[in-house]
C-alpha cells in the first residue's frame, strides 16, 4: 500500500491578507497622497501621464493586499490627490482640463478593476483547493480495494486529523447518540441545534461523531476530538469529511474492518499527523 500523505494545507489568513485590514485601509489612502506629493516636486520635468502611471502602480500595490475596500480606497485617493497635487490649478480639487478629468476617472476605475481581478483569482484558487482536497480524499479510499484493511482506516483518520485540525481521531462502534454530530452538509448539530463552528470552533468539552452511515446510528463511526485547542475547520473541509465518510461506508460494505471495542480508542494523535504534514512539506 502506498504511504498515505497528509491533507492539503488550507489557505491561511496570512497568505490571503499579507497585512492587517486597518493597516491596509490606512495605507491605501495615504500611499497615493504621499506619492502624489513627492511627484509634485517634479512637476516641471515630469509629464502628468508619467505621474499617472506611477500612481497606477501604487494603486495596484494597495489592491494586492487582498482587501476589496483597500483597492477602491486607493483608486479614489489616487484620483483625488492626482487632482490636488498634479493638475492646474494646483493645491485645489478643481479640474480645468478634460484630459486631467479622464486621467482621474481612469485611476479610480483602475483601483476597482484590479480589485475585482484579484478577488476573482482568490475565488478560483479556492475552487482549485477544494478540488485538490476532494481528489485527495477519494484517492485515500482507493487502497481498500486492494485489501488495505485496518491500515486504510488509520490513513483515513490521519487525513481527518490533518484536514480538520483535530487533536485525535478514533474509529469506534456503539456511538452515544447524544454526542454532537457532523452531518453531510458540513454542519455540526447537537440535540437539534446547529453549533457555530465557523466562529466558536468545534466543541472542546466533548467529541464529535462522524457517522459512515446517516441512516444507521449503530454503524461504526469516526470520533473527532479537538479538546486541546480551538479548531475552526472550513465548511468545505467539513463537507469533504462527510463525502469521505460516505466512501468509507460504501467500501466497508465490501470489506468490513472491525472497529475498536470498549469505547473510543485514539488511532491517530495530532503529533503523528503533524509529523506527516512536515515530511510532506519537506518533500515538496
Amino acid at each position: 500500500m502506498a504511504k498515505p500523505t497528509s491533507a492539503p494545507e488550507p489557505f491561511s489568513q496570512a497568505a490571503e491578507h499579507p497585512i492587517g485590514r486597518e493597516a491596509a485601509l490606512i495605507g491605501a489612502f495615504l500611499a497615493p497622497m504621499v506619492s502624489s506629493g513627492l511627484l509634485s516636486l517634479f512637476r516641471g520635468s515630469l509629464a502628468n501621464t508619467s505621474a499617472a502611471l506611477i500612481l497606477a502602480l501604487v494603486i495596484v500595490a494597495a489592491a494586492c493586499t487582498g482587501y476589496r475596500t483597500a483597492g477602491i480606497i486607493a483608486g479614489i485617493s489616487g484620483g483625488l490627490w492626482f487632482d490636488f497635487f498634479l493638475t492646474a490649478p494646483y493645491l485645489t480639487f478643481r479640474v480645468t482640463s478634460a484630459d486631467d478629468v479622464e486621467t482621474i476617472i481612469v485611476l479610480v476605475l483602475l483601483g476597482v478593476a484590479i480589485n475585482e481581478i484579484i478577488q476573482w483569482g482568490r475565488r478560483y484558487r479556492t475552487k482549485l483547493r477544494e478540488r485538490d482536497i476532494y481528489l485527495h480524499a477519494l484517492l485515500s479510499t482507493a487502497d481498500v480495494n486492494r485489501g488495505a484493511g485496518r491500515a486504510w482506516i488509520d490513513a483515513i483518520c490521519r487525513y481527518l486529523v490533518s484536514s480538520l485540525d483535530l487533536d485525535e481521531c478514533a474509529w469506534v462502534n456503539g456511538v452515544d447518540p447524544a454526542l454532537p454530530r457532523l452531518d453531510r452538509d458540513g454542519q455540526v448539530r447537537h440535540r437539534g441545534r446547529q453549533l457555530p463552528v465557523d466562529t466558536d470552533g468545534l466543541p472542546t468539552v466533548t467529541t464529535v461523531v462522524l457517522p459512515i452511515r446517516t441512516d444507521d446510528p449503530t454503524s461504526p463511526a469516526f470520533i473527532l476530538t479537538a479538546a486541546a485547542h480551538i479548531s475552526r475547520p472550513g465548511l468545505q473541509d467539513r463537507r469533504l469529511a462527510g463525502v469521505l465518510a460516505d466512501h468509507v461506508g460504501w467500501a466497508l460494505s465490501r470489506l468490513p474492518v472491525e472497529p475498536a471495542s470498549g469505547g473510543p480508542r485514539a488511532i491517530v494523535p495530532a503529533h503523528e499527523a503533524q509529523a506527516a504534514r512536515r515530511a510532506q512539506n519537506e518533500r515538496s
